[in-house]
């Protein structure tokens, strides 16, 4: 089964940037993520979509 949501360490590998930075980011509203508890859950779709937007901005 193919994973629907990525963990914050697991954003930070695919992005290939530090977990601080992904936090960050995260705190900031620019990654779009669900909160359960004291975690941070990051949609697969939801960021294939923002990497999308983002690079497009360029």
């Amino acid at each position: 089964m193919e994973k629907l949501v990525y963990t914050s360490f697991e954003v930070a590998e695919i992005l290939n940037i530090g977990l601080n930075k992904v936090y960050e980011l995260l705190i900031q509203k620019q990654i779009p993520h669900v909160r359960v508890g004291r975690r941070y859950l990051i949609p697969k779709r939801a960021l294939e979509n923002w990497l999308e937007k983002a690079a497009g901005a360029e």
